[in-house]
């Protein structure tokens, strides 16, 4: 309840303390918000801030163009190097067959030609 008023001796009620007490922290809510203004200083560091990250997005922008160059020039360099390899495969796998079909022709006709071809 609180103190009795001290000129009329009354004591206050629920009600009055609780408007008292509503007042007071309406005022005190003002009170911060005015302490939370933003000075000009505030906002000349605020705007750095938003200057120097800026600068750094930008950065890193470029950065990454760079990068997805090089990735391209990377990739159409391994897609060139892959189809070289597939061909030379190709022909190297060509070769083999024709130089083991030659053995083998070889191989036959000397097992069927009548004369031999070793010792005698």
């Amino acid at each position: 309840m609180g103190k009795p008023h001290h000129q009329t001796g009354h004591v206050m009620t629920y009600e009055q303390r609780s408007v008292i007490a509503d007042e007071q922290k309406i005022k005190d809510d003002l009170n911060k918000e005015i302490d939370q203004t933003a000075t000009d200083e505030d906002i000349k560091e605020t705007q750095e801030y938003i200057t120097r990250i800026t600068r750094q997005m930008e950065q890193i922008k470029r950065r990454q163009q760079m990068e997805r160059r090089m990735m391209d020039v990377h990739n159409s360099i391994n897609e060139h190097s892959h189809s070289a390899m597939v061909v030379r495969s190709l022909v190297e796998t060509v070769c083999f067959i024709v130089v083991t079909s030659f053995q083998i022709y070889v191989v036959k006709k000397w097992f069927e030609s009548s004369t031999p071809l070793l010792g005698r």
